[in-house]
């Protein structure tokens, strides 16, 4: 009978030492925090992904954007043609030169309502106002027009081969310009590259002077 309840209590001492153990064993929540941290960077790796991502493909559209806004400007492109041309009394009253689409160029269209024409010099910096014709009793300081001089070509859109001929009427500026003066004319279409035109006058004045 002793010996029985030895080996009860032997046993029931193994049990209870068992399961003690079991019972203060951490490796389940060891397992479990590292499965919490695995799929926390998993969620970060996924956002962090995901910035990238967005932000590869709207640079990717940006830069899109921006060789096509490039190639649109270089297929809409005026160039100078020809010598400036100038007509003076005792000062410079107008300026004519021509422009025309170059090689390889698309259509560019220069309706006077979306199409700003500048002149400066050294004492001048002017918005030109377009008219058809310039006036006997002109209000504004600088009046331009243009004209299509081939046969068989109108306005306002300069077609590849086409020429278009400008003349800004500058007699009525505050400060006239005079004999060796530098002056600078911008052609500004709603499309396309701007065109400038530079020339410096003669150091005397004639009633016709052709520069380049």
């Amino acid at each position: 009978m002793f010996i029985g309840n030895g080996v009860k209590q032997f046993v029931q001492d193994r049990v209870t030492n068992h399961l003690s153990r079991i019972y203060k064993d951490e490796k389940g929540i060891t397992g479990l925090e590292t499965a919490i941290v695995l799929i926390a960077f998993v969620v970060v790796a996924s956002v962090f992904a995901f910035t990238v991502l967005t932000t590869g493909l709207l640079g990717t559209s940006k830069a899109k954007h921006s060789v096509e806004t490039g190639l649109s400007v270089a297929g809409s492109t005026l160039t100078k043609k020809g010598s400036t041309v100038l007509t003076a009394g005792t000062s410079v009253e107008t300026i004519h030169f021509k422009l025309a689409s170059a090689a390889g160029s698309e259509a560019i269209d220069l309706d006077p309502g979306r199409t700003l024409v500048t002149y400066a010099d050294d004492n001048n910096r002017v918005n030109a106002k377009y008219v058809t014709e310039f006036p006997e009793n002109p209000a504004d300081e600088v009046y331009w027009k243009y004209a299509w001089p081939l046969d068989g070509t109108q306005g306002p859109v300069v077609d590849p081969g086409e020429v278009a001929e400008f003349t800004l009427n500058v007699a009525n500026l505050d400060n006239p310009l005079g004999a060796n003066s530098r002056m600078k004319i911008e052609v500004i279409p709603a499309e396309g590259a701007v065109v400038p035109v530079f020339t410096t006058t003669p150091l005397e004045m004639k009633s016709v002077m052709v520069l380049p």
